[in-house]
């Protein structure tokens, strides 16, 4: 009994043996295809089966890991809707991440993450405009001014009313520290593209000898800032006020048509010529932000930039920004103008300026100033919703010019002024524009 049962167990070890293992004649063949003869052989998927990946090939040089590629999609600041997959497909992909990373060696990519970090965080300077007619090429040692002379100071630089040695012409002069590098190539680049009355006009750049700091040599502008005038002559007429509000009005929309967003927009940044014209001055925060320039929607800005008691709500929330801001800003300092504060200086937030941002960028109101006129134009300027803001301001323009608060602006004269510079780029003020044959003013 005890010999058959063990001739029976042997027997069946033999026949589990030769099922589990190929003959001779079949070894070579793939383990993954056990030899069923009742099934028939499917076609190779173009895909890995689920559960079995197949083994990756050598990766050509070419090619990168998706980890890398992933890490300059987040320098970019770029978003990228992934597919969604289903629980089982989810489970494998790690392990085809680990195998593409460990198989797949990146090469050029990151050579060219480490190129594009330098880029952004320029470490030398080399000037780009360099000559500017009538001051020949621009060397910092021809100009001359003293420490008393400074007229401004902020968080980029100093500016100082200096001379230009050889033909006595009075210049600004900003100097800047190579720390502020980015911003100033920056300013450097976008404020020389630009070509109107009532902006100022950028001459020539250069190294300051001796030292690391960038000097541009601007238009000066003798009458200072508007933040000085309304602290000292407070309340300026209304008169003067809509001027200087529209002409601010065409300088934003001259610079919103170049896709350029000024996000700076303040009194201390608004220049008085000796005409009483206002020219706008410092684009260290200005930006290209579009390709379509009559589209505020796209725009899609997160930084929060500029000065807080003028800043949006779109911009002070972190959210999606772009030219739009502009305008709230203009509306900011239309209350200035007229009231002779900011609308939020009373505020009690015991001084924290965190608190102050949440607030405005949960849509905190201006208060009215007693000017039926100027507050109809606030309420345009500070709409809450940045694309009917722009719609209301930019495509609404000829409606804006009609309001009460511009009943007594020259919009022909002002409007003139542009097209004239456009034209005769060596006019240098309002007053000879004026003297400009209307038939040579327009196109």
């Amino acid at each position: 009994m005890i010999i058959s049962k063990v001739g029976i167990g042997i027997v069946g070890v033999l026949g589990v043996l030769a099922i589990k293992f190929p003959s001779p004649a079949e070894v070579g063949k793939p383990l993954l295809e056990p030899k069923v003869p009742f099934l028939v052989k499917a076609p190779e998927p173009a895909q890995p089966m689920l559960g079995l990946p197949k083994v990756p090939q050598a990766a050509p040089t070419s090619l990168i890991s998706s980890s890398a590629f992933e890490e300059i999609e987040d320098e970019d600041g770029m978003e990228e809707d992934e597919p969604s997959t289903s629980s089982e497909e989810a489970s494998i992909q790690p392990k085809q991440k680990r195998q593409r990373t460990e198989t797949q060696k990146p090469t050029s990519q990151p050579k060219q993450k480490r190129q594009r970090t330098e880029t952004q965080k320029p470490t030398s300077y080399k000037p780009i405009y360099t000559t500017y007619p009538g001051l020949g090429r621009c060397k910092f040692s021809d100009f001359s001014y003293r420490a008393k002379d400074r007229v401004g100071k902020g968080g980029f630089g100093q500016v100082f009313a200096a001379h230009h040695k050889l033909t006595r012409q009075r210049i600004a002069l900003k100097i800047v520290k190579l720390e502020k590098l980015y911003h100033m190539l920056n300013e450097e680049t976008i404020h020389k593209l630009l070509w109107h009355p009532n902006i100022s006009r950028m001459m020539c750049t250069m190294s300051v000898g001796g030292s690391q700091d960038i000097a541009f040599a601007m238009q000066y502008v003798p009458g200072g800032n508007l933040a000085t005038r309304l602290k000292t002559m407070h309340p300026l007429p209304s008169r003067m006020v809509a001027k200087h509000i529209a002409q601010l009005l065409l300088a934003l929309r001259y610079v919103h048509r170049q896709c350029i967003a000024y996000r700076d927009v303040k009194a201390e940044n608004m220049l008085i010529d000796s005409e009483e014209n206002l020219v706008l001055t410092d684009f260290g925060l200005a930006l290209f932000v579009c390709e379509n320039g009559e589209r505020e929607e796209d725009e899609k800005l997160s930084s929060i930039a500029g000065t807080l008691e003028y800043m949006a709500p779109e911009v002070a929330g972190g959210g999606p920004s772009g030219r739009a801001a502009d305008y709230f800003s203009l509306g900011v300092l239309l209350h200035f103008a007229v009231t002779g504060s900011l609308p939020y200086h009373n505020r009690d937030f015991g001084g924290d300026r965190r608190k102050t941002r949440k607030a405005i960028a949960a849509g905190l109101e201006i208060p009215p100033t007693n000017n039926a006129a100027a507050d109809e134009l606030i309420q345009v300027l500070t709409t809450r919703d940045r694309v009917k803001r722009w719609a209301l301001v930019y495509h609404g323009f000829e409606t804006v010019k009609k309001m009460a608060f511009f009943k007594d602006v020259e919009w022909n004269r002002l409007e003139r002024a542009e097209r004239c510079l456009e034209q005769f780029p060596s006019l240098t003020s309002l007053n000879q524009i004026a003297h400009v044959p209307l038939n040579t003013a327009t196109h």
